[in-house]
C-alpha cells in the first residue's frame, strides 16, 4: 500500500522494479584498479616484457603481487597468509617472491598459481637468482648461503658457511649484506659482508679472495670525519663491473671502492660523487660534510659490456635536499692488459656525471631498471627507462640516461598510473560506444616498456555505454579510461590532460587571470599532443574553490564554488550565458517576505555540491525546455530553465525545492521507462518539433529520497534512518527494470524500487575503505565503484550473482620467445688458464653427482631423440643443450687452433724479418770492408 501511494504521489503509474527480484542484488566484484598498498618491490622480465610489483601488508590487506603486461594484461598473486614482500624475481618463466616472513615461494605466471613454498632456515637478507640456473640462492643475516633447488623444488645440501668470521674471528656482528653472480663465470659469487667484501669460487670450493676497506689517519674518507684515526666504514653493497674486471663496494661513509679481480686484488680507487682518492692522507680535507646514504646503485652497461657507468641513489650531502639520481659515465674500459693502474683508476674516476632529476621534496628509496632485451648482467644491460620509488610510495619513470620524465599513459597499465603519482579523486561518465571509440589522441611515445603477455577473450559489448572513469592525479593530471563491463574493451587506450599546463600554473611559469571572463588557452596545449583534448578556454570565477562542475552533450558548461556563486558557459561562443548565487537563487520573492520561511529554509552559506541538465516538462508547462538542476549543501535543489534567446540561450529560475540535508545525487528521469532524461542531442533537436518529455527527478541526499517533477512538486520520499547515503544513481538492470542503487555509510549498498522505494536487497561491501566512503560512485549500469585503500578501486555490478574477486584468465608467458645465452669469458680469460664453470658444471658442483637431470635437461634430451627419430629432413632447427655444449667446445678450439695458427704465422714472419736483416748488415760490412781496400790502390 505504501508503494502504491508513493507512485501515486510521484505521478509515476508504473512499478519500474516489478520485475526484480531480492534475489537478483547480488553484487559480483567485477575487477580491482590500483595498488592496494605500499609498494616494496619490482621486477621486469625483458624477455617477456613483463613488469611485477610487490606490496606491503596494511590495513587495507595483505601484500599482493601483480603483474602487468600490454594493454590491460595483469595477474595478481595473494600468500596463504598474511604479510609483506620483501624482493620478487623473474626467473625462467617463473616468478620467485620473498616475504617479511622469510617464506620463499615459486608463482605459475600464467596461472597465478602457487607451484610451491618453503620457509628459509632464517632470517633472508637477501635472495638471488639468474634466469639460465635452476637454483634460488639465500643468504641468511648470520652470512651463510644456502641454495634452493629450483627444479626439484626442494633445499639443496649446499651450505656456505660465514666467511669473513672465518678470517677474523675477533669480528662482531658481521652480516651479510649482499650477494651477486659473476656476469660471465657463474662459477664465482660476490658475497658482501658488513666489515667487507669475498669472492668465492665454486670450482675451488673456497673463497679466494677479501676485501677490506679502512681509511687510513691523515685521510679524509668519504664523510670527512675522524680523520684522525683509522676507520673501517661498514659495507652497504657490493657489486661485480659487467666484465668482472672489477668490483666496487659502497660503504656507509658515502665512499665508493673499486677493486681489482684479476691480479692481486688491490684497492683502485676510493671515491665519493664528488671527490677522488678519499683514502689517501692529505688529499681533499675540508670541513666534516655528512651525507645521505646509498639507498640503491647498479652498474649499467650498453650493449657493448665495456661500456659501462655507475646510476646511484643517495650519495648527496645533508646540507641540501637529495637531488634524484646521480648517473656517474665511466665510458669504455681500457685494456686491461696493457694499462697501468693509474690509467684504471683515471677511467675509475668517470668522464662525466649527471643527474636525472625528481620532483622536489621527495626522496629516491629504490629504483629499477627496464633493461631492453638482456635479462643478465644483474638486469642493466642497455636500459632504455628506470622506475624510481619514492619514499611516500609513489612512482617515476624516466628515461635512461637522459633521465626524461616518462608518463605512464599508454606505456604502463592503468592500475601503475594511480601511484605514479597518486590519484586524488576520480569521476565516471556513460558515452556512447560511438563517441569513445574515437576519442584517441595521438603523441609521439618511445619503445613501449611493456609489450608481453595476451589478454583471454572476453565477450563482445554487452552494454552500448561505456562506463568512462576519469581520474585525477596529484600532479594536475587527468587520465581518462574505459573500465569495462566484463567484456572485451575495444578502445583500451588513455586520453591525458594536462590540467597544470592549461591554467598557466606549471612550475617557474607565470599566471595572469582574466578575472570573470573566459580566456582562449588553445595555445596551452601539450607540444608533443598531435590530437586529442586540448585545452579550449578558460574561466576564472574567482569566488574559491570549484566545488561542483557539469558538461552536457549539448554545449553547456555548468559550475559552482565554495562562495555559492554559479555560471553557465555556452560553449556556442563561448560565453557567460548565466552567473548568479545560491543566495540570490534561493531567497525568498518580496510579496511574501512578511511570511515566515519553512523550517528546512537555510539560514547559512550553501554551495552547490550536485549539477545535472535534463530535458523535461517542468510543472505545468505546456512545453519541455533544457533545464538545469542544482543541488546544494544545504539539501535545496534548484531549476534553471535554458530558453532561446536570439542566437544565444538565456537562464531562468524555475523554482525551488527544499530536501533538508546535503544533495548527493539527482537523477532526471523518463517517468513512463525510468530511463535518463538526458540533455542529448537527440533528445534537445525533438524540442524543435513540439516533443514533450514527461519527467520526473529522482534526488537523493544523504538522509532521505524523493521523487518528485520539478520545480516545486512535493512528490514521494522515504527516510534512511539508520545510516548516510554517499552516493546514488537510477540504474538499470537489463531486460528487468530500473531501480535505485545506493551506497551508505556502513558500508553496504542498497537497492530500492521505483517509484515505491521499497527496499529491493542490502548488500556489504566489506572490501571499501571506510574512510573513503563518500568518494564512491554508482553509474548508470548498475556498478559501485569504491576505494578499498589510498590507491586502489573496486569495480561491482550489483546485479550478479555474489562472487568474489576472481584472477583474470590472460595469458602472460609466451614460451616461444627463447632466453638468450648467458654471457661467458673471452677467449683470452680461457686460454690463459681462468677455470669457466659452466650452468650444467654448477648443477653437479651444487647438487652433486646424484643429482637427476633438471627438467629443462630432459625436455631438451626428449626434443633430441624425437628429432632423431623423425630424420633429418624434418628438423626443426633448434639444437639441444648437448648439441649447444659441443658447438661450443669445437668453436673455442678451432678459435684456439685459429690463434695458434697466428702466432705461428707471427713467429715465422719475425724470424724470416731477422734472417733479412741480418744479410742486410753482413752486406753492407761486406761493401764497406772492400771500399777501404780498394781506395788505398786506387
Amino acid at each position: 500500500m505504501t508503494s502504491f501511494l508513493r507512485g501515486k504521489q510521484a505521478g509515476m503509474q508504473n512499478d519500474l522494479s516489478a520485475n526484480i527480484l531480492p534475489g537478483l542484488f547480488a553484487p559480483d566484484e567485477r575487477s580491482r584498479y590500483g595498488i592496494n598498498s605500499q609498494i616494496s618491490c619490482i621486477a621486469y622480465d625483458p624477455v617477456q616484457s613483463l613488469i611485477a610489483v610487490g606490496t606491503n601488508e596494511s590495513r587495507f590487506g595483505s601484500g599482493k603481487i601483480y603483474v602487468f603486461g600490454q594493454s590491460r594484461v595483469q595477474k595478481f598473486f595473494v600468500l596463504s597468509r598474511p604479510s609483506s614482500f620483501a624482493d620478487i624475481q623473474f626467473c625462467a618463466n617463473r616468478l620467485i617472491s620473498l616475504d617479511t616472513k622469510n617464506e620463499v615461494t615459486i608463482w605459475e605466471l600464467d596461472t597465478g598459481t602457487r607451484i610451491t613454498s618453503f620457509q628459509a632456515p632464517g632470517t633472508v637478507a637477501r635472495m638471488l637468482t639468474d634466469p639460465m640456473l635452476d637454483w634460488c640462492f639465500l643468504g641468511l643475516q648470520t652470512g651463510e648461503v644456502y641454495a634452493y633447488d629450483l627444479d626439484r623444488e626442494r633445499l639443496s645440501h649446499f651450505r656456505l658457511p660465514n666467511f669473513w668470521t672465518s678470517r677474523d674471528p675477533r669480528a662482531r656482528a658481521v652480516a651479510l649484506i649482499s650477494l651477486q653472480v659473476h656476469p660471465r663465470d657463474v662459477g664465482k659469487l660476490l658475497i658482501g659482508y658488513s666489515h667487507g667484501a669475498v669472492i668465492y669460487s665454486f670450482k675451488q670450493n673456497q673463497p679466494t679472495s677479501f676485501f677490506e676497506y679502512q681509511v687510513p689517519p691523515g685521510a679524509p674518507g668519504g664523510s670527512h670525519q675522524a680523520i684522525d684515526t683509522l676507520r673501517k666504514p661498514k659495507l652497504t653493497h657490493a657489486l661485480w663491473h659487467p666484465t668482472g674486471t672489477f668490483i666496487v663496494t659502497v660503504h656507509e661513509d658515502a665512499s665508493l671502492v673499486f677493486w681489482d679481480t684479476s691480479k692481486d686484488g688491490r684497492l683502485v680507487m676510493a671515491r665519493t660523487l664528488y671527490d677522488f682518492n678519499v683514502d689517501q692522507p692529505g688529499s681533499n680535507i675540508g670541513e666534516p660534510t655528512p651525507k645521505h646514504p646509498y639507498s640503491q646503485i647498479a652498474w649499467c652497461c650498453k650493449q657493448n659490456p665495456e661500456d659501462s657507468g655507475l646510476l646511484i641513489a643517495g650519495g648527496q650531502t645533508l646540507d641540501g635536499p637529495p637531488s634524484g639520481l646521480s648517473f656517474i659515465e665511466l665510458g669504455v674500459t681500457p685494456n686491461y692488459a696493457t694499462s697501468s693502474w693509474q690509467v684504471l683508476a683515471d677511467y675509475l674516476k668517470g668522464k662525466r656525471r649527471t643527474t636525472l632529476e625528481t620532483p622536489a621534496g621527495t626522496e629516491v628509496v629504490n629504483f629499477f631498471l627496464i633493461p631492453r632485451a638482456s635479462p643478465h648482467f644483474a638486469g642493466a644491460q642497455d636500459p632504455i627507462a628506470v622506475l624510481t620509488l619514492l619514499s611516500s610510495g609513489e612512482i617515476i619513470t624516466m628515461s635512461f640516461p637522459s633521465g626524461y620524465p616518462i608518463s605512464p599513459t599508454n606505456q604502463l597499465h592503468p592500475s601503475l598510473s594511480f601511484v605514479h603519482p597518486f590519484a586524488t579523486k576520480v569521476s565516471s561518465s556513460t558515452l556512447s560506444r560511438d563517441r569513445w571509440l574515437g576519442m584517441l589522441e595521438k603523441r609521439p611515445g618511445g619503445e613501449q616498456i611493456l609489450k608481453g603477455g595476451a589478454e583471454a577473450a572476453r565477450s563482445r559489448r554487452r552494454f552500448e555505454g561505456r562506463t568512462i572513469i576519469q581520474v585525477a592525479h596529484a600532479d594536475s593530471t587527468v587520465r581518462i579510461w574505459d573500465v569495462g563491463h566484463g567484456d572485451e574493451i575495444e578502445n583500451p587506450t588513455q586520453l591525458q590532460v594536462d590540467v597544470a599546463r592549461a591554467v598557466n600554473r606549471a612550475p617557474n611559469k607565470s599566471y595572469h587571470p582574466t578575472q570573470g571572463g573566459l580566456s582562449d588557452i588553445q595555445c596551452r596545449s601539450e607540444p608533443n599532443l598531435k590530437s586529442g583534448l586540448q585545452p579550449f578556454t578558460l574561466y576564472e570565477m574567482m569566488e574559491g574553490s570549484i566545488t561542483a562542475v557539469k558538461v552536457s552533450d549539448v554545449g553547456f558548461v555548468a559550475a559552482g564554488s565554495e562562495t555559492g556563486g554559479f555560471s553557465i558557459i555556452d560553449l556556442r561562443g563561448p560565453s557567460v550565458m548565466f552567473q548568479s548565487s545560491i543566495a540570490n537563487l534561493t531567497k525568498p520573492e518580496k510579496k511574501s517576505s512578511f511570511l515566515k520561511r519553512g523550517s528546512g529554509a537555510p539560514t547559512s552559506k550553501d554551495w552547490p555540491v550536485v549539477i545535472e541538465f535534463g530535458v523535461m516538462t517542468l510543472d505545468e508547462d505546456k512545453y519541455s525546455s533544457i533545464c538545469c538542476f542544482i543541488g546544494t549543501h544545504a539539501g535545496q535543489v534548484i531549476t534553471l530553465k535554458l530558453l532561446p534567446s536570439g542566437s544565444s540561450f538565456k537562464a531562468e529560475l524555475a523554482g525551488v525545492s527544499n530536501l533538508g540535508d546535503r544533495v548527493v545525487s539527482i537523477c532526471p528521469i523518463v517517468t513512463d521507462t525510468g530511463k535518463p532524461a538526458a540533455a542529448t542531442g537527440h533528445a534537445v533537436a525533438g524540442l524543435r518539433e513540439g516533443r514533450h518529455v514527461n519527467g520526473l527527478l529522482v534526488a537523493v541526499t544523504q538522509t532521505e529520497v524523493r521523487i518528485f517533477k520539478p520545480a516545486t512538486a512535493k512528490g514521494a520520499s522515504k527516510s534512511f534512518s539508520d545510516c548516510l547515503c554517499s552516493a546514488a544513481a537510477v540504474t538499470e538492470f537489463e531486460l528487468h527494470g530500473m531501480a535505485l542503487v545506493g551506497v551508505f555509510g556502513d558500508r553496504t549498498t542498497r537497492a530500492f524500487s521505483l517509484p515505491g522505494l521499497k527496499e529491493i536487497g542490502n548488500a556489504p561491501l566489506p572490501m571499501m575503505d571506510g574512510s573513503r566512503i563518500s568518494n564512491s560512485l554508482v553509474t548508470e549500469d548498475g556498478e559501485v565503484v569504491c576505494w578499498t585503500g589510498p590507491s586502489e578501486l573496486a569495480v561491482l555490478q550489483v546485479w550478479g550473482t555474489g562472487k568474489e574477486l576472481e584472477n583474470t584468465a590472460d595469458t602472460l608467458v609466451n614460451p616461444d620467445l627463447p632466453i638468450p645465452p648467458r654471457p661467458t669469458i673471452s677467449n683470452m680469460q680461457w686460454i690463459s688458464g681462468t677455470q669457466y664453470v659452466s650452468p650444467t658444471d654448477l648443477d653437479v658442483l651444487i647438487g652433486g653427482a646424484g643429482r637427476p637431470p633438471s627438467k629443462r635437461m630432459l625436455a631438451a634430451a626428449a626434443a633430441m631423440e624425437e628429432q632423431a627419430r623423425a630424420g633429418p629432413s624434418s628438423s626443426s632447427g633448434q639444437e639441444g643443450w648437448g648439441d649447444y655444449l659441443t658447438r661450443q667446445l669445437n668453436e673455442r678450439t678451432e678459435k684456439l687452433n685459429i690463434m695458434g695458427d697466428s702466432l705461428d704465422n707471427i713467429a715465422t714472419s719475425s724470424q724470416k724479418w731477422s734472417e733479412d736483416a741480418s744479410k742486410y748488415v753482413s752486406n753492407q760490412k761486406r761493401k764497406m770492408v772492400l771500399g777501404s781496400i780498394t781506395s788505398k790502390f786506387f
